[in-house]
């Protein structure tokens, strides 16, 4: 099985998803607005797959490429008290994003490694065959899901800080469930 990011990987992996960061509250970029990710990036490597299944707005199946099945967790998401027609809103969009499609997975290392390696995750979804998209981070700032922080560790503060700032500003510009 092929697994980038680890150390300086990892940082470069990082960054690229860095430059895919929205304008933020006020005249300052989310990224300008939180720590810094690199600091960080050590703890996390980047994962490749091919997105199977939604199986509901928070989570996804992914193929890896040694041909396992991973069910995903999108850390900072909440979708537990979405209506209906929310709920459908998300999935078609996270179908659309991912489903066979290549994705990239930011998780951490210690529960990657162990053995057997778990069959749920909790990471960082990339998308896209242009540029790096984070899913979560574009399901917050449309209004789709409601922030949940995450446990400890599980993400980098950065994403948490951007993810927190991306429901602050999709509830003010009143999208999505914030209507």
């Amino acid at each position: 099985m092929k697994v980038k990011g680890i150390g300086a990987l990892g940082i470069a992996s990082t960054l690229l998803w860095v430059g895919n960061v929205p304008q933020g509250l006020g005249s300052l970029p989310l990224q300008a607005q939180c720590p810094s990710e690199v600091i960080e990036s050590t703890a996390r490597m980047s994962v490749e797959g091919v997105g199977l299944q939604v199986t509901d707005p928070g989570s996804l199946v992914v193929r890896l490429e040694d041909q396992s099945r991973l069910i995903v967790d999108l850390g900072g998401v909440d979708a537990s008290k979405l209506s209906r027609r929310s709920r459908d809103e998300a999935v078609a969009f996270i179908r659309s994003a991912t489903l066979d499609k290549k994705v990239t997975l930011m998780v951490e290392v210690s529960p990657w490694i162990k053995v057997p390696r778990p069959q749920r995750m909790l990471a960082v979804v990339g998308y896209s065959e242009t540029s790096v998209q984070d899913l979560a981070l574009n399901l917050l700032q449309n209004g789709m899901v409601r922030y949940k922080e995450p446990k400890a560790y599980s993400i980098s503060r950065y994403r948490d800080c951007t993810y927190r700032l991306a429901e602050e500003s999709a509830r003010k510009q009143k999208r999505g469930i914030w209507r």
